[in-house]
């Protein structure tokens, strides 16, 4: 096996401004936010928190049953909807 890419770890502190705008907004549209302070996966996240110097949040909208990258992957209409309509609150939030 050959390795194709390396990413560093990144994180985002859980009680940064920015991760508290972003659950304020969340609260506001309704919804009571989790957070997480840590999510595995496999992104190039520390380009943002490290070399940029900037905050970085996931907002994971998917269902429990997702089955990510499997050959069933789904994602219930519901939330794809509700979601869509959470990051508008959240980007709306962050305006102010």
């Amino acid at each position: 096996m050959r390795k194709l890419a390396v990413f560093q770890p990144s994180k985002t502190p859980a009680d940064h401004p920015f991760v508290q705008k972003v659950a304020a907004a969340i609260e506001a549209y309704g919804e009571t936010p989790v957070i997480y302070p840590n999510l595995g996966g496999s992104v190039p996240d520390d380009i943002f928190t490290r070399e940029l110097g900037i905050p970085s949040i996931w907002l994971p909208f998917a269902n429990a049953d997702t089955n990510s990258h499997a050959p069933d992957e789904n994602l219930r209409l519901d939330l794809f909807h509700r979601s869509a309509e959470i990051a508008a609150a959240v980007i709306e939030g962050l305006a102010r």
